[in-house]
């Protein structure tokens, strides 16, 4: 029943949104856009808390990526932007 309503550009957003959690400590911001070519592109941006500063990165899924793997790959670019952006995260 579940994959009968599964919308997979929905899950793909949803797994991209998780896998870049700031864990609370800074804000980042994800749009999770779909290609032409079938695929994904994921901006990201972590911003200073007061929004002056930030880093930005981005990450291409190809078509037919599952959310596991799009999982791994975000939560890669997440990591990298707040490591990255550690300068704004030690107030």
């Amino acid at each position: 029943m579940a994959v009968s309503i599964n919308h997979p550009s929905s899950a793909i957003a949803l797994t991209a949104e998780r896998a870049c959690d700031g864990y609370c400590c800074c804000a980042i911001a994800i749009h999770v856009a779909p290609d032409r070519d079938g695929g994904y592109t994921l901006p990201a941006v972590i911003f200073e808390l007061d929004g002056s500063t930030c880093e930005e990165g981005a990450a291409i899924l190809s078509l037919g990526v599952t959310t596991g793997l799009a999982y791994e790959i975000w939560h890669d670019l997440g990591a990298e932007l707040r490591r990255r952006a550690g300068h704004l995260l030690n107030h």
